[in-house]
């Protein structure tokens, strides 16, 4: 279509209006010198021809044309009807390729985010390496003050470590000791006195 409109001289709205001013200037220069130039008729009788061709490319003004003219328009449509479609075609399938380029980017970056998710539910649920587990200090590894009370008064820290066996100080101080029998040489049943 485009190779018929650049043949006619056609190439979109701007230039039907440049034509009309043309045919305008040409009018208007014609009657200040008072007479019709041959250059003048020339150039306005093909304007009015590429005026007619414009119209018939678009369907109107088809009156007049031989049944060849017809054939050969409709040719010349089709032909540019198939290069628009060629080129609507491409934007189409450029479009369809950069969308894929998109979801791919996209796929891999959920599937990243995916990793680092697992990672960090691993990390906070599973088990530690050693030097994310937190060092605690034990109590015996710790030198001795002089006075045990301000030990007591300065450790704002509680101790989480476990420990085995009988502690000598705090709680285990305060409880009840528990009350043990002497073993007895009578083998029959004892009965607890009072």
């Amino acid at each position: 279509m485009e190779q018929t409109l650049s043949r006619y001289g056609y190439s979109g709205a701007s230039t039907d209006h440049k034509q009309r001013e043309e045919q305008q200037l040409v009018l208007y220069s014609s009657q200040e010198n008072g007479a019709v130039l041959p250059k003048d008729d020339a150039m306005k009788s093909e304007v009015e021809r590429l005026q007619l061709a414009i119209q018939r490319l678009k369907g109107k003004e088809l009156e007049g044309m031989s049944f060849s003219d017809l054939i050969s328009l409709e040719n010349q449509l089709n032909d540019s009807l198939h290069s628009v479609k060629d080129q609507k075609t491409q934007i189409l399938l450029s479009q369809v390729e950069r969308s894929r380029l998109k979801e791919k980017r996209a796929l891999e970056e959920n599937q990243i985010l995916r990793k680092q998710v697992e990672m960090l539910g691993r990390g906070s649920s599973g088990p530690k390496g050693l030097s994310e587990i937190p060092q605690f200090s034990s109590p015996q590894a710790e030198p001795e003050s002089s006075s045990s009370d301000d030990d007591d008064e300065n450790d704002h820290h509680s101790d989480t470590s476990l420990q085995l066996g009988l502690s000598s100080s705090g709680y285990w101080t305060k409880r009840k000791k528990p009350k043990i029998e002497s073993p007895c040489d009578n083998s029959g049943s004892q009965v607890a006195s009072d």
